[in-house]
């Protein structure tokens, strides 16, 4: 077991002032003592539509010379939504994810699978906006279901891709 740094710390909704950067994060993180970093995929960090090809390996190449691991890759999506275009959505998200962790050489995609989000107020993160909200109304149906299915695709599209690496897919929810 490592103690890492989650790279939502610095991301720059949570407190006052500008977000670290992820390279220089991965610095900030040895220099702090952290064995590895978990990076949030989300902006300004890991969001796998803003890293590029170079940026990856970059980023890679930069936490083995400092010595620290990338310890995993972790979106924030709803596989929960009884909305099927929604829910499709999420699982080509995450799907990114699994190939930023790939190319990161993280051995971890730890999907939030029914998280709630968000909202930003003057740059600066609330939950108050979604504590109890069910922007589906009266629909009571088996979104745990929904969750279930979208991992156990999300585990065989895994296993279809030729990544000769060890990833592991888990699941937390709300």
């Amino acid at each position: 077991m490592k103690i890492g740094l989650y790279s939502v710390t610095y991301r720059g909704v949570w407190y006052r002032g500008e977000a670290v950067d992820v390279f220089n994060l991965v610095r900030l993180a040895k220099r702090q003592g952290w064995e590895g970093v978990e990076l949030d995929a989300e902006r300004p960090h890991a969001a796998p539509m803003d890293l590029s090809a170079d940026d990856r390996k970059r980023l890679r190449d930069l936490a083995g010379e400092v010595g620290i691991e990338l310890c995993a890759v972790s979106p924030n999506c709803d596989l929960s939504s009884p909305v099927p275009v929604q829910r499709e959505a999420m699982i080509s998200y995450v799907r990114e994810c699994i190939k930023l962790a790939h190319d990161l050489g993280s051995p971890i995609c730890k999907v939030f699978a029914a998280w709630r989000g968000i909202t930003l107020y003057n740059g600066r993160a609330t939950y108050d906006d979604t504590y109890g909200y069910n922007q589906y109304g009266f629909w009571k149906g088996d979104r745990r279901g929904f969750v279930v299915d979208a991992m156990k695709e999300l585990c065989r599209w895994r296993r279809t891709m030729e990544l000769c690496w060890p990833c592991r897919i888990t699941a937390l929810t709300s």
